[in-house]
C-alpha cells in the first residue's frame, strides 16, 4: 500500500486536489472520476485524461414502487408532492 502525502496551501481560493467524482444528475450514477494534484489533472498511463477517467455507465434499475408511481402519474402536468414548502 502506497501512501502519498502532500501539503496543499490554500490561499483563499478553491483548488482541486485528490479524487473528483462527477455524477449524472438525472440518474445519480458516476459519469467520470478524475484525480487532481495541486489543481492539475493527473493523466493515466493508458492515454489522455479524458479517456482514462471515464467510468462505464451501468443501467440503473428503479424499484417497483418508483415505476408504479411514474406509471400512475405519467399523463399529469402537475403532481402534488410534499416537499416541506410553507407556501
Amino acid at each position: 500500500m502506497n501512501i502519498k502525502r502532500s501539503l496543499v496551501k490554500n490561499e483563499g481560493v478553491a483548488i482541486r486536489h485528490g479524487q473528483w467524482k462527477f455524477y449524472d444528475p438525472s440518474t445519480g450514477m458516476i459519469n467520470k472520476i478524475q484525480t487532481y494534484t495541486m489543481g492539475k489533472l493527473e493523466t493515466g498511463k493508458s492515454g489522455p485524461a479524458s479517456d482514462s477517467t471515464k467510468v462505464a455507465s451501468k443501467t440503473m434499475v428503479k424499484p417497483k414502487e418508483v415505476q408504479d408511481y411514474e406509471k400512475k402519474n405519467a399523463g399529469k402536468k402537475k403532481i402534488k408532492v410534499r416537499d416541506g414548502a410553507t407556501n
